[in-house]
């Protein structure tokens, strides 16, 4: 719907977090801005909290919340999982992070999470954030447009504030 929406011109831009299939409508362009850290994440009070990194035999032992099985997150990770040879005991499937970061604060299990999602939980010391033993979790964050036309001068300054933020944008501009 939100490609739908760009190639309709009812959006200038989209972003995206996680791995995207290219666009078949070959008017639409996309660009890598940053890649996102994801970390195993947990209440402080949790066992594994005082590990240095959290091992794949951890992972799998571990009471997991997840994503719903339709969500791309979920389907991203059950893939990456694999990959590492980890089944997930899945004990909970949580609409978002809010929901997820509550359950983690009361101590519910673990989960994975993108860093900017438990950033304040972890400076206030409620959450633990860990790296898996096996080494990161990453996914792209993409910003997505119609490549056709030039960009407006209010899609400029919208590219220009992000470049503020993002460096990389400038070579957009």
């Amino acid at each position: 719907a939100v490609l739908q929406s760009l190639t309709n011109h009812r959006l200038d831009f989209a972003f995206f977090v996680g791995e995207f299939s290219q666009p078949t409508n070959h008017e639409l362009v996309q660009q890598v801005l940053q890649k996102i850290d994801y970390y195993v994440v947990m209440n402080g009070s949790h066992p594994l909290a005082q590990e240095a990194a959290i091992s794949n035999g951890m992972l799998r032992e571990a009471a997991f919340i997840n994503r719903p099985a339709q969500s791309r997150h979920r389907r991203w990770l059950d893939d990456e999982m694999a990959k590492l040879g980890v089944t997930l005991n899945n004990t909970a499937e949580l609409e978002n992070p809010g929901v997820i970061k509550y359950a983690l604060l009361n101590e519910m299990g673990v989960s994975i999470l993108p860093a900017y999602a438990v950033a304040r939980e972890v400076e206030r010391g409620e959450i633990v954030a860990k790296r898996l033993a096996s080494g990161e979790l990453t996914r792209p964050l993409l910003l997505t447009w119609v490549g056709k036309r030039p960009f407006s001068s209010i899609q400029r300054a919208f590219l220009d504030a992000l470049a503020t933020v993002v460096p990389s944008v400038k070579r957009l501009l």
